[in-house]
């Protein structure tokens, strides 16, 4: 049997009661276990219409024999017989039953995305998990649920913005800061031009040191959220070849355990981005970056901004 940890939640109606009777239905599923179930939270929404009741959160841990296919058909079932309408992205609703985690599977389809998205850095989410299933691992992250929740606790402030230059990733860390009065921070580096390869390596080496300057602890006085136009290890994306790649990797060994790491890390995947270029930023991305990430388009702007103050206001 598989592992699973599955959240849930609601604020429309008699929540307690609309959350018992999904229990009870969950509970008669053929190949489905309920072996814990957190305690209720109550908490705020995140990201949607103005006016909305507070949510009771809680998460389930389950053993399975059915496949997460299964397992996501079947939430999906209990949703809609006791009433689940999806008329507007994060709106109040009767009931809302997420796969978080299934066992070590990593799946990506238009139907379904395992590990949940957003779980990595949503706390209504993390707390009731950790409280049942804390030692349960994030495939993808390579931490476990109590992991991502102490990170979530004791990281600084700082959200990293990072991505293809021309992507949209400034102007987007400005209206950020902006609507959520955040400190900006802005990239030491200038813009990225066709140059010689020395050239280029030579200027990331420099560039690195810039960053990580700005990023050095002695430097971190604010004590509000930081949003910064650029992440540390993207200068990997700009380097030629293996030797110059090896050699900026030894500057970033050194630099790397004297910076401020952001508490998540948000990359911008521009619309002109190609397949080979999404694919080596998806590798930098796994080798450098240890910890939550949100994968968002910056098209269109305005809906890219909702996702990062939502984002913000989850990790809170």
């Amino acid at each position: 049997m598989a592992s699973a940890l599955i959240a849930y939640g609601s604020n429309l109606g008699d929540s307690a009661a609309i959350l018992q009777v999904a229990m009870d239905k969950l509970r008669k599923v053929p190949g489905l276990s309920i072996v814990r179930q957190s305690r209720p939270l109550v908490t705020r929404p995140v990201g949607g219409p103005a006016g909305q009741a507070p949510f009771i959160n809680g998460a389930l841990r389950v053993e399975t024999t059915l496949s997460p296919q299964q397992l996501h058909a079947c939430l999906g079932q209990v949703e809609t017989e006791l009433g689940r309408q999806r008329r507007e992205r994060w709106a109040a609703r009767l009931i809302d039953l997420d796969l978080l985690l299934f066992g070590d599977v990593v799946l990506r389809s238009p139907a379904l995305t395992i590990p949940h998205p957003r779980m990595t850095f949503r706390r209504f989410v993390l707390e009731p998990a950790a409280e049942i299933g804390g030692d349960l691992l994030h495939p993808v992250v390579g931490w476990t649920v109590q992991q991502l929740l102490d990170h979530l606790n004791q990281s600084s402030d700082y959200l990293a913005l990072t991505g293809a230059s021309g992507g949209g990733k400034t102007e987007l860390a400005v209206q950020t800061a902006r609507a959520v009065g955040a400190k900006l921070l802005i990239d030491p580096a200038t813009p990225h031009i066709d140059r010689p390869p020395t050239q280029a390596e030579d200027d990331e080496s420099t560039v690195l040191r810039r960053r990580a300057e700005c990023l050095h602890p002695a430097q971190w006085d604010s004590e509000r959220l930081v949003v910064s136009d650029f992440w540390l290890g993207q200068s990997f994306a700009y380097v030629r070849g293996q030797r110059a790649a090896e050699r900026l990797a030894s500057i970033w060994d050194r630099l790397v355990p004297h910076v401020v790491r952001p508490k998540l890390l948000v990359w911008i995947d521009a619309p002109s981005d190609d397949s080979d270029a999404r694919t080596g930023w998806q590798t930098i991305l796994d080798r450098y970056h240890q910890g939550p990430r949100l994968e968002l388009s910056a098209d269109p702007p305005e809906w890219a901004l909702h996702e990062l103050t939502a984002a913000i206001q989850a990790m809170q």
